[in-house]
């Protein structure tokens, strides 16, 4: 997204729906006036601090230090973003600074709170004397930077005379003037909360609490700094409305401890002041000076060394004075007074947040096209997509607060941060970030109420990994045994997880170990977190809510993830490749040997397992249990070029099968293995699998596609066509190669699609390719390292895509060039204003509904070519819509754990038929999720046959080599029924079905294609080319076709009448 008259063009969009007409805000001045003639008229008053005594006992004030002598406030200022004109929309928030005199205050009122306690009482009497404001329709209460001690009035101005209404809110914050205490008193080593001491009696500073009191005396100063740098520089305003837009959209602006609004505007005044190096001038864009901002935020160089704003003639902040600030806060920015810190509350996670989110901004800020402007302003990001890792820490209501509970800083602030503590002593180097959301103080609260009924509620954290090969390791190396200092410390907090280990190099060194199968290494995090937080802080496994494994039931086959065999599958694959390469007796030699089968890129949701009677032959004991089905994993082999091939069709489809039967017979003549010869490849049974060998000839002229530019398709299907299938699964080969977590990810997506009955109108090829876009095109986001958030934002991808507007483009190894892009969107223009797909309505868009573009198809002619449908893929988002929101709602903590599993539950009111299928005629049941339940009264029905999936025993008792006669290979029954089912009925149904995980499927019938109550069954009038049927016989005709197969048949209400 460079700064071309394009990029200038989206920006002043994007600024013009943001910015407030300060011209049109007369309600609201109306308001600001109103209230600032009341609080300049009030009299003065002797008040009583039993208007805030629950404030005052809940910061340990006592009776006699918190009575007020009030006078009315020395000035009312507007100040903040209303006061610079640098207000976004939505929040307009206009900010009241109402200077309280320096005489409603005793000399040594900044000590134990006595400070906060008469500022809150002063802003009693204020809020006594607005209730009366006819301009004000109602006053709340808040906090200023979720700070408890801080008290604010929210001031919701009335409908003027025309019932005219603002959604502007004035919020009065006090300040004071510098002259009221001595701002060296209030330095950042300095003790002012007397009972904020140590164990041992020594007296503990209190930079946060001075902090406090100092920026109440730095407001309005710092507010005429900020408009003498912003109000004549319409670039840097704008610069601070994207700041503010950008900050929203990553989740950052609301949080207590990062970025607000205020520290945005301050952050750009300083970089073009001189103690910032002026390095924004008067000739930048807005987008010049907000990459500036990114780049200063990336570097480190601005949260790192601090930002010390000055006035005009105040001079530089001295080197003792940063010195001291640094060491007492994680981040500095200082305003107009010495020793105030406008960023006290920012955590150092909050600045490692914001340092990666500014880095990952312009890194999409370099994409030329609307991705880098969507990732950078337009993308809304939430905790549950952010984040790989999510724990939610419940605390009860009665869980005891230390006493006291307010010193420097909040107690409750104290245990947020333990907590963060710990997991990133825990964690080390597995995860990039561990950020601890401070909790709100913002949420219906009243003063009387006191500050203590703050800050309650459960603590969220999210966990950002990067490298999971370091992240999912099953020991954390310590320190040597001879280090004896370090290995106590060790194993003071690993406790009974530290264990002494002699490593093969001879070093004995103690040792965290997370012991598991491979394929449970994802928990090895949640394990961590659990153990860490039970040992320090006494947490219950059932006060945690732990977000890793929730949805592996959905991969999960027999209490197993089936994946755990696949490092021997590739070994197999490995030594088969040699004796295919190796193959002396073939006129051409085999030159390449590719896996293309989901299972080698680790994209099958259930790999096929070694099957007992796929072994050699030997003593081995059979199994009681052996499936009779077996899935061959498909490998293309190609041989050395010749010239001798002929050319026409019919006969290169003999030539192939010739090869086939020659290296079935070497195969089997050198190796004895077994192998099934057929006209269009060969089955090789290997060490418990089945491959499936097919010959690719590269100018097979039946080929899908010749190159990624064709208008044309071939005659095949892209299914068919090995070379496009290679391509494709070298690009997926590759990608798990570089994330590993692409894989369980994909494998859910797979599952979600085929739960739903979707398997029909998306290939597994589309799937993969969607499950690649959330990988290598994250912005603004980081790739995801969990299976829970590479789901999630799988489904988040299909909801948010402007599916009509733009192609997906899926560069995998990036590829493409600018002009690549450039065809892309030429066609995919054109297919836009192009004919219609076949089958498509008069309203639905033209061209493919979901255009998919890869370095190997420009023109998307490959797998959504033709389906899914508009209508389809409307359901589809729709589905996707409903399970992201609870998937969502979960990761942010819902108890009910069973709601998992609605996730993958498909509703079948949907359906005009539903057919229930005999279990025992699925090639794999143990794989169903869900059995039917609720489907009502059957309107046919028909007794299961003696089927079984499973051989029986006296197949078994003939020993390995005659039972393996009674495999079937490559068969699904569910699929031949669909095929046989489209083959009569393609035109007058639309089918849906899952192929591996269901024992139903959907039915939705064309109105047209069938007759009402009471038509004759032989009646076969013809409207518009399309036979008329009668529903009766339409069931009986089905549950014929699906002999075997169906076990019952259920109507919709609906259809019920057309019986």
């Amino acid at each position: 997204m460079t700064d071309t008259p394009l990029a200038q063009i989206k920006v002043q969009e994007l600024l013009r729906e943001v910015r407030v007409d300060y011209a049109r805000s007369r309600i609201v001045d109306a308001a600001v006036a109103a209230v600032t003639d009341i609080l300049l008229s009030l009299p003065e008053k002797q008040v009583s601090g039993s208007l805030v005594s629950a404030f005052a006992r809940d910061l340990g004030v006592a009776d006699d230090k918190a009575q007020l002598k009030f006078v009315r406030p020395e000035g009312v200022e507007t100040v903040g973003s209303y006061g610079t004109k640098t207000v976004a929309k939505p929040v307009q928030q206009v900010d009241l600074a109402v200077r309280l005199p320096k005489s409603c205050f005793h000399e040594k009122d900044y000590l134990n709170h006595r400070y906060h306690v008469k500022r809150a009482l002063y802003l009693v009497v204020l809020k006594k004397a607005l209730a009366k404001c006819a301009a004000i329709s109602s006053i709340k209460w808040s906090t200023f930077c979720d700070d408890a001690r801080k008290p604010v009035l929210l001031l919701f101005p009335a409908p003027d005379a025309k019932g005219a209404t603002t959604k502007s809110i004035i919020r009065l914050l006090p300040t004071i003037s510098s002259e009221t205490f001595s701002v060296n008193k209030l330095g950042p080593t300095k003790n002012n909360v007397r009972s904020a001491v140590s164990p041992d009696g020594v007296a503990q500073h209190t930079p946060h609490y001075n902090s406090s009191i100092l920026e109440d005396m730095s407001i309005e100063s710092t507010a005429s700094v900020l408009r003498e740098a912003l109000i004549g520089n319409e670039a840097m305003r704008d610069a601070v409305l994207l700041l503010k837009v950008w900050s929203r959209q990553r989740g950052i602006y609301d949080a207590a401890d990062s970025l607000n609004g205020f520290l945005s505007t301050v952050l750009i005044a300083y970089l073009a002041s001189p103690a910032g190096g002026k390095r924004i001038n008067e000739y930048m864009t807005a987008l010049q000076v907000f990459r500036l901002t990114m780049e200063s935020i990336a570097n480190g160089n601005v949260l790192e060394k601090g930002i010390f704003m000055q006035g005009a003639g105040l001079g530089s902040v001295g080197a003792e004075t940063k010195k001291a600030l640094q060491q007492a806060f994680k981040v500095v920015i200082s305003g107009s007074q010495v020793w105030v810190n406008f960023a006290s509350r920012m955590s150092k996670s909050a600045a490692a947040e914001l340092k990666g989110e500014a880095l990952r901004t312009l890194a999409a800020m370099k994409i030329s096209n609307d991705e880098g402007f969507n990732a950078s302003f337009m993308t809304k990001i939430d905790f549950a997509a952010k984040f790989d890792y999510h724990v939610r820490v419940k605390l009860s209501e009665d869980r005891p607060s230390p006493s006291p509970r307010f010193l420097d800083e909040d107690n409750f602030r104290l245990y947020e941060q333990q907590l963060e503590s710990l997991l990133i002593r825990g964690l080390g180097d597995r995860a990039q970030l561990v950020r601890v959301v401070r909790r709100s103080c913002n949420s219906g609260w009243a003063l009387k109420e006191g500050p203590l009924k703050l800050g309650k509620g459960d603590v969220w954290t999210g966990i950002s990994l990067i490298n999971l090969d370091a992240a999912l390791r099953m020991a954390d190396v310590g320190p040597s045994a001879d280090n004896k200092e370090e290995a106590k410390k060790f194993r003071a907090f690993w406790g009974s997880r530290a264990e002494l280990r002699r490593f093969k190099d001879g070093n004995i060194s103690e040792t965290a170990v997370w012991e598991c199968e491979g394929w449970q290494r994802h928990l090895i995090i949640q394990w961590i977190i659990q153990h860490v937080l039970h040992r320090h802080l006494s947490l219950a496994p059932e006060s945690l809510h732990i977000v890793s494994g929730q949805l592996d039931f959905a991969l999960l086959e027999k209490g197993s993830d089936p994946t755990s065999t696949v490092s021997k599958l590739m070994e197999v694959i490995g030594n088969l490749s040699k004796r295919l390469r190796d193959i002396e007796d073939l006129p051409l030699k085999v030159v390449s040997v590719q896996p293309i089968s989901p299972a080698f890129s680790h994209a099958d949701v259930f790999p096929p397992q070694p099957h007992p009677l796929a072994e050699k032959t030997g003593s081995q004991k059979i199994p009681t249990e052996v499936p009779v089905y077996v899935d061959p994993l498909e490998i293309m082999l190609q041989l050395e070029g010749s010239g001798n091939w002929p050319e026409a069709p019919v006969a290169i489809k003999k030539t192939k099968a010739a090869f086939c039967l020659q290296i079935a017979q070497s195969l089997q003549k050198k190796y004895g293995v077994g192998c099934i010869a057929a006209e269009d490849a060969v089955d090789i049974i290997m060490e418990g699998y089945v491959f499936r060998l097919v010959l690719m000839y590269d100018k097979d002229p039946t080929r899908a596609m010749t190159s990624k530019d064709d208008e044309q398709l071939g005659t095949v299907s892209p299914a068919h066509d090995l070379l496009l299938r290679s391509s494709h699964s070298s690009l997926i080969q590759g990608l798990y190669g570089s994330h590993i977590a692409f894989g369980p990810s994909v494998r859910l997506a797979k599952r979600w699609i085929w739960s739903h009955f979707f398997s029909d109108a998306l290939t597994d090829e589309v799937i993969e390719l969607l499950v690649a876009y959330v990988f290598v095109h994250p912005y603004p986001h980081l790739p995801p390292t969990s299976r829970v958030t590479g789901f999630l934002r799988f489904l988040r991808l299909l909801i948010n895509h402007e599916w009509a507007l733009e192609p997906l483009v899926v560069d995998v190894n990036g590829d493409l060039t600018p002009n690549d892009y450039i065809k892309i969107m030429a066609k995919f223009d054109a297919a836009r204003h192009g004919p219609q797909i076949v089958g498509a309505g008069p309203e639905d868009i033209r061209g493919p509904s979901m255009y998919i573009s890869t370095s190997y198809d420009f023109g998307c002619k490959t797998w959504t070519h033709e389906s899914p449908s508009q209508q389809v893929l409307k359901r589809l988002i729709a589905y996707a819509k409903s399970s992201a929101n609870l998937l969502s709602e979960l990761v942010k903590g819902n108890d009910d754990d069973r709601k998992w599993l609605s996730i993958f539950r498909t509703p079948v009111s949907g359906y005009d038929v539903l057919l229930e299928l005999h279990p025992e005629c699925l090639p794999h049941p143990n794989r169903v999720l869900f059995p039917p339940e609720g489907l009502g009264k059957s309107i046919l029905s028909k007794s299961a046959p003696k089927l079984s999936p499973w051989m029986s025993p006296s197949i078994l008792k003939m020993g390995i080599k005659a039972a393996r006669d009674h495999i079937i290979i490559g068969l699904n029954p569910v699929e031949e029924f669909v095929q046989d089912l489209k083959a009569k009925y393609n035109d007058s149904c639309t089918i849906w079905y899952d192929p591996v995980g269901s024992s139903l499927m959907g039915l939705t019938l064309s109105n047209t294609a069938f007759s009402a109550k009471g038509k004759s069954a032989k009646r076969k009038r013809v409207e518009n080319e399309q036979s008329i049927f009668n529903l009766d016989t339409f069931l009986m005709d089905v549950a014929s076709i699906g002999e075997g197969l169906v076990k019952s048949i259920y109507l919709s209400p609906a259809r019920r009448k057309d019986m």
